[in-house]
């Protein structure tokens, strides 16, 4: 089983990962990455893809590193992401008409984000 999510569906979807649960693999776009829970240490043996833009108001570039060390210390296998300029809702193709600062479609993200979600479902859930 694999596990995808978009904004808060992503952040659950790490959540899912940090709570242990037997899934494959893991995909979190734009999403929050700071742990919801308490910290735990136990292993997160979900393959891991988030991504995030720099310019995303709502997922601040503080939280990169700390996801980074937390991944690396519970052993996860992991990709972070993190694509220059872009803004929140990256994946949403209609985002734009609503005129939110902070919050835009980037295609050349969505499209790299699809390729490489794509790639990590073909290798672990076939």
């Amino acid at each position: 089983m694999a596990v995808l999510g978009y904004c808060f569906g992503g952040t659950m979807a790490l959540e899912l990962g940090r709570s242990g649960a037997d899934v494959r693999s893991i995909v979190a776009l734009h999403a929050g990455l700071e742990p919801i829970g308490a910290a735990s240490a136990d292993p997160i043996t979900a393959r891991v893809f988030a991504a995030v833009g720099t310019d995303d108001p709502l997922i601040p570039t503080a939280q990169h590193d700390p996801f980074r060390q937390e991944m690396a210390t519970r052993g996860a296998d992991y990709v972070l992401e993190v694509f220059d300029g872009v803004k929140h809702c990256f994946t949403n193709t209609a985002v734009d008409a609503l005129g939110i600062p902070g919050i835009a479609y980037d295609e050349a993200t969505d499209r790299s984000t699809w390729a490489s979600m794509s790639a990590l479902f073909a290798e672990t859930i076939g």
